[in-house]
């Protein structure tokens, strides 16, 4: 199966609430890095982030990828992400953001996957005050800072 394949096969699984469907475009101890909620490992931790998580803060799904390419064991994925959101302070919102995928592959599955995402937009969006997106992007920064790929970039 090809990336772009499996990429969009997750993607629509995560959409209709297949979550072992989604799951097993993974290794078994694959993990997903998700920008929202963290990190899970292994099939049955994934499927409970998209259950858990993913559905019970959102509905209506759509995740469109775009330009999939793989090379050398990664694949990258350009995608649009919407839903409309359950949290009790944008119910009913239509939310959304626009990211690219990473994922690590082993054996035409998915062993990791990470993403850069521009999140705050979604959060926007839902109408999060200035001071929490202020917050969440002084996190961002951190999690950006203690990256030791980007040591070098700020060294002088």
């Amino acid at each position: 199966m090809s990336f772009g394949h499996l990429i969009e096969r997750m993607g629509d699984a995560v959409c209709r609430g297949a979550f072992e469907e989604a799951a097993a475009c993974f290794t078994p101890d694959g993990v997903y890095n998700d920008d929202f909620y963290g990190a899970f490992e292994g099939r049955a931790e994934i499927a409970r982030l998209f259950s858990d998580f993913f559905h019970r803060d959102g509905e209506n799904f759509r995740w469109t990828f775009h330009e999939p390419v793989a090379q050398g064991g990664v694949g990258y994925a350009r995608y649009l992400f919407s839903w409309d959101s359950r949290l009790p302070d944008s119910k009913g919102v239509r939310a959304g953001f626009e990211g690219v995928s990473i994922c690590h592959l082993n054996d035409g599955m998915i062993a990791s996957y990470e993403e850069v995402a521009a999140t705050q937009t979604a959060r926007h969006m839902m109408g999060f005050p200035a001071l929490r997106l202020a917050r969440l992007v002084e996190r961002e920064t951190r999690r950006l800072l203690d990256r030791a790929d980007m040591k070098s970039h700020l060294d002088r």
